[in-house]
């Protein structure tokens, strides 16, 4: 990794703490590192751990949803779940099934206020837990009206 200068003496190892920004994420290094001229040597055991860039803020909530597969419009079983965190942009959710079929789920997200938000949603990750799945969704197609209720929702 360069540096614009000389960090410290040459050869010496210092615990560093390195951000970088790339196009999907913020990644961060914690470790040590050597000084070599204008640049910087990471030491095999550096932690490098990546934060989310995030669009819209992201709020820890426990809202009921259903996750319902798309892919076979002849039958349609939903999942149910609860939800970790939500933001306009996605959400955290915890089922105690997985969701069967393939490609990208709807979602049904049950508001505080009683009223319901159906949208589609891209899967971004699964885990299989020891009591349950997480699933982590972006969702693809809500409606202003929908954005405008999460977005009050999550700064609330």
């Amino acid at each position: 990794m360069s540096c614009d200068e000389e960090c410290w003496p040459e050869g010496d190892s210092r615990h560093v703490s390195i951000s970088v920004f790339a196009p999907d994420a913020l990644y961060r290094m914690t470790g040590s590192a050597a000084c070599e001229e204008k640049g910087l040597r990471c030491s095999d055991d550096i932690l490098i751990e990546r934060i989310q860039r995030r669009r819209w803020p992201r709020r820890r909530m426990d809202l009921p949803v259903t996750l319902c597969p798309v892919d076979s419009a002849s039958s349609i079983e939903g999942v149910a779940g609860r939800t970790i965190d939500i933001s306009v942009g996605g959400a955290c959710i915890e089922t105690l099934r997985p969701v069967e079929g393939e490609g990208n789920p709807m979602v049904i997200l049950r508001l505080p206020d009683g009223s319901t938000v159906v949208c589609g949603a891209a899967t971004i990750a699964v885990e299989e837990m020891d009591d349950g799945w997480r699933y982590r969704v972006a969702f693809t197609d809500l409606t202003s009206a929908d954005a405008s209720r999460l977005e009050s929702l999550t700064a609330a």
